[in-house]
């Protein structure tokens, strides 16, 4: 239940001033704290709510700190609330991206309920704590929940995975009684992948715990043959199930050391279907970006990791392929520190013309600030408009994960493209990765270069970066 309240109901408890020394604040008083929950607890908490609804929790990864979850387009963004030097005064203050600063986490709220000023939306309204009662600001019961642990137990194996869908354990994400006549599409029939040798057989997967979210659902952590880590996406409801089509077919074509790659079909006892894919143990490059900040993140990573994306998007090219919808999100790093393009939901045959319905739907669902301004305006996708994606997403590496067009508020980002504005470098940014940038956003999709032309330009400065290293290595 979200807060039924005008917001400003949520800050009207008292509260000690927020000082730095020591940064004490009487924070279970208010509602939208809900102290030391995971990640997972609060996209749970936030599920189902409209866009804007948010929450405060006490940062998993660095403690002190806290962080701001807000519900936005079917998705909880993360963002790590943070205190900083102010460059006016010195002092310590809050910040999210070390140009707007606060004295207390109350103002910092009460600025983004005003203007999104670089996140994903304005803060519209707070998703209020259970009291102790477990009840809401509302009066409404909430489910009781086991105090979280430092860390997570393991997860006992499941025999299948039909049996972790019926059992009711993630009825929150996923319909357990779709039929079979929902999957009449042939392409999703089992004998096909047969044929192929994608179909996984039930028995040989295990579902684990919750890792991320998807076009479709939520991405489970699954074990195939008892040992194998594998990343498992279940369909989330009825609708899904001809969209989901789209990205196995996709998938299954493609094969590239930087693509996450298919490795089967489940079609399971109770009806429903599970895409199979490698696991990138380190989670999404915008997760990483953001989590490990410019202490960790070394000029040479971002590079490589510019470099990798390009890569498998420059295959993508060659195979005639739009992606449509990449971003940071959507890139996943592997054990071994490999970025490889994800999430294929939107993904299309550049030669392929969606019907009207099918154009709609998608419209409906483009990131306007990771979209070429052609598509926007006209559905006009191709490799040139992945391009200035790609432009997009190499801001967000060298900005470390920030949400692009800071400052400008989400409606107003068209209007400025079609003007001519185009973001700054990122702060510390070197000038060949910003080349890169503007070259990506030219108004003249035919004036982009392409994604094998942008390779050849990164491997240069990726090879730069190794010599810099080599020169001058860390101490």
């Amino acid at each position: 239940m979200e807060c039924a309240c005008d917001i400003t109901q949520c800050f009207n408890k008292p509260h000690k001033v927020l000082l730095f020394i020591p940064p004490v604040f009487a924070y279970e008083d208010v509602e939208w704290h809900h102290g030391a929950i995971s990640r997972e607890r609060a996209e749970a908490l936030l599920s189902g709510s409209p866009d804007g609804v948010f929450l405060v929790r006490e940062s998993t990864n660095f403690p002190g700190d806290h962080t701001l979850c807000v519900r936005f387009r079917g998705r909880v963004e993360h963002y790590r609330v943070k205190w900083a030097t102010a460059p006016d005064n010195q002092n310590q203050r809050l910040t999210i991206d070390d140009e707007e600063f606060f004295d207390n986490m109350t103002d910092l709220i009460h600025h983004y309920l005003q203007d999104a000023d670089g996140l994903c939306t304005k803060l519209v309204r707070c998703l209020p704590k259970a009291l102790p009662n477990g009840a809401n600001n509302n009066g409404v019961l909430q489910p009781s929940y086991p105090p979280h642990p430092q860390q997570p137990p393991p997860y006992p194996p499941t025999p299948s995975v039909s049996s972790a869908l019926s059992s009711g354990h993630f009825q929150h994400t996923y319909s357990t009684q779709m039929a079979s006549s929902d999957q009449t599409d042939s392409s999703l029939q089992p004998q096909n992948f047969v044929d192929a040798r994608w179909k996984i057989d039930e028995r040989d997967l295990e579902i684990r715990e919750n890792i991320g979210k998807g076009e479709f659902g939520d991405v489970m952590l699954g074990i195939l043959n008892g040992s194998q880590k594998v990343a498992v996406k279940i369909l989330k409801d009825r609708e899904a199930a001809s969209k989901f089509r789209a990205e196995a077919s996709v998938m299954a074509s493609l094969t590239h050391d930087n693509l996450v790659r298919l490795l089967g079909l489940v079609f399971t006892s109770s009806g429903s279907t599970c895409i199979v894919t490698e696991h990138c143990a380190q989670g999404s490059l915008l997760d990483y970006l953001r989590s490990r900040g410019r202490h960790y993140v070394t000029q040479l990573n971002q590079i490589n990791f510019a470099y990798d994306a390009c890569c498998g998007m420059e295959y993508l090219e060659g195979k005639r392929v739009v992606h449509r919808d990449l971003a940071a999100r959507n890139v996943l790093i592997s054990a071994e520190g490999t970025a490889k393009v994800a999430d294929f939901g939107l993904a299309r045959n550049d030669a392929t013309m969606d019907d009207p319905a099918e154009a709609a739907r998608l419209q409906a669902k483009l990131p306007i600030k990771w979209t070429a301004p052609e598509a926007l305006k006209y559905n006009k996708f191709s490799n040139k408009s992945d391009m200035w994606s790609f432009g997009i997403l190499l801001w967000e590496i060298y900005s470390f994960g920030r949400v692009p067009y800071p400052r400008i508020p989400l409606a107003e980002v068209v209007r400025h493209v079609e003007r001519g504005y185009r973001m700054e470098a990122p702060e510390g940014c070197p000038g060949g990765p910003y080349e890169v940038m503007r070259a990506a956003w030219h108004a003249d999709p035919a004036q982009r270069p392409t994604f094998a032309a942008t390779r050849h330009r990164l491997a240069a400065i990726r090879d730069a970066a190794h010599h810099a290293q080599r020169a001058h290595p860390a101490p």
